[in-house]
């Protein structure tokens, strides 16, 4: 019986070899790539949330440092141990100058919040906003110094 030497069969195994690895690498690749893109995206959001929220937060501050306990202000807590619970609160965009411009933040999907008389001289703001599937909730603690409400730590 004769032996054949011929490797012609043996190259095209080979590319089909070196083809498979490079399509298994390239997929992987693909796959990792996309699991960085969308952790980005998560992360962004939840920035975005916690920003917002953390706006909302020191907006409703302000109202306690300028308007205090008058009629003028809506949301003002009388009572202690009393909770103001705020539902689909409005995000608005601002100006350059920073007035508000009443157009919504669309991407926002959901915001809410709580006001708290936690005593005499301690109001709580909870404000939880949700953007792009990630939710962040920031806490505002206003302290009255000397008859003044001043803003104060974030949580």
């Amino acid at each position: 019986m004769k032996h054949l030497n011929n490797n012609k069969g043996s190259t095209i195994t080979t590319a089909v070899i070196v083809l498979l690895i490079v399509m298994v690498l390239t997929g992987g690749f693909y796959m990792l790539a996309g699991a960085y893109y969308r952790n980005t995206i998560n992360e962004y959001s939840e920035r975005q949330a916690y920003l917002y929220a953390k706006g909302e937060c020191t907006v409703l501050g302000n109202y306690l440092v300028s308007y205090g306990d008058k009629s003028s202000n809506p949301y003002w807590v009388r009572n202690v141990g009393e909770t103001m619970t705020l539902k689909n609160i409005e995000i608005h965009k601002v100006d350059a100058n920073g007035n508000d411009t009443g157009e919504k933040i669309s991407r926002i999907q959901s915001s809410s919040g709580t006001i708290t008389r936690k005593s005499e001289d301690k109001m709580v703001f909870k404000v939880t906003v949700k953007v792009g599937g990630e939710s962040s909730t920031v806490t505002l603690t206003c302290q009255q110094n000397n008859s003044n409400w001043e803003i104060g730590t974030y949580k």
